[in-house]
């Protein structure tokens, strides 16, 4: 997912909003949950693949994944790739639940709530 250019909207969209919702808080240490609803035509991917690309996001890049520092110049510095935005790796996730739903606008877009203990 880091990188695929045209993914690059998105996964800066997701992290940005993000990391603003988490701006006040610390990062959880363990057992995490995610509930995703996600808005978009099954003709988009699999919602697994969804899923995996919004757990990524919410981690920083492994350090071995290249990354154009250009392409982030935009961003605010806290959702930049190498900072962690709800979690510094995603096994700490100990739940997901997930539902696709057929957008009624012709969006795609994807509700993402975290909760952890």
């Amino acid at each position: 997912m880091w990188r695929k250019r045209t993914e690059l909207p998105k996964l800066k969209a997701l992290r940005t909003a993000a990391s603003r919702e988490m701006r006040e808080t610390s990062l959880p240490q363990r057992a995490v949950k995610l509930i995703v609803n996600i808005y978009a035509d099954a003709k988009l991917g699999d919602l697994d693949n969804f899923i995996t690309g919004i757990c990524d996001a919410l981690q920083p890049a492994h350090s071995n994944t290249p990354i154009d520092e250009n392409d982030w110049r935009d961003v605010p510095v806290e959702a930049r790739p190498d900072r962690p935005i709800v979690f510094r790796d995603d096994q700490i996730i100990s739940r997901i639940f997930a539902e696709r739903t057929q957008p009624t606008d012709n969006r795609t877009y994807y509700d993402v709530m975290i909760s952890w203990e």
